[in-house]
């Protein structure tokens, strides 16, 4: 049954869109400016978005997505955690447990089309260093992005009920290890984003 799931998330998840019919489009992002000589490839690297609820993981791991597809001309596959619960994790409640096996299972999927050389970004709470931990020891070649945004803030910008309707579920374990930290309190959206490209050029061409 688990594996029927994955099949099923795979082939809703993967939506590559090429360049065509997207002229302009790139005056929206950053080019990134990979160097050739890196040791990175995209297409190997899942880049996975931590931080509290409506701290702005979906937005920008969307807006990530979107510009490596179009300025380095590869796939990308989007793991989010709500498109998650109508598939793969829709038999999962929101209990310590859950959410573990929930991030194991997103975690399974993203290093599956990491092997099949295709990149992926996931934007999932991942409340835990214990959670996050598994994840290090799944995703093969990962890129942990940390969203910094207080949880006063994360309610202000709320839009979703989240706060509202949680109840269970752990607290959030603030990151003591990543490879990006990202400022969304202090931010719009845009200035996040410019920043998060800045951050992965630099890790990549490290």
């Amino acid at each position: 049954m688990l594996c029927e799931n994955v099949n099923r998330s795979i082939d809703n998840l993967i939506q590559y869109k090429s360049s065509a019919g997207n002229s302009g489009a790139d005056q929206a992002f950053i080019y990134l400016n990979i160097e050739t000589s890196s040791m990175k490839t995209i297409e190997d690297i899942t880049f996975w978005f931590t931080g509290l609820p409506s701290s702005g993981k979906t937005s920008l791991a969307d807006k990530l997505k979107k510009s490596l597809e179009l300025t380095q001309k590869v796939r990308i596959v989007h793991i989010d955690g709500i498109d998650l619960q109508s598939g793969l994790t829709q038999d999962l409640g929101s209990s310590e447990k859950d959410l573990k096996e929930g991030t194991r299972r997103a975690a399974y999927l993203a290093q599956l089309l990491n092997n099949n050389h295709i990149g992926v970004v996931v934007s999932v709470v991942t409340p835990t260093e214990q959670m996050r931990e598994m994840v290090r020891s799944i995703v093969h070649n990962i890129c942990m992005i940390y969203l910094k945004c207080s949880l006063e803030k994360c309610r202000e910008k709320d839009t979703k009920g989240t706060y509202y309707r949680q109840s269970t579920g752990p607290q959030f374990e603030t990151p003591s290890k990543f490879e990006i930290v990202v400022d969304t309190e202090n931010q719009e959206l845009e200035g996040s984003f410019n920043e998060l490209l800045q951050c992965v050029r630099a890790w990549i061409n490290e």
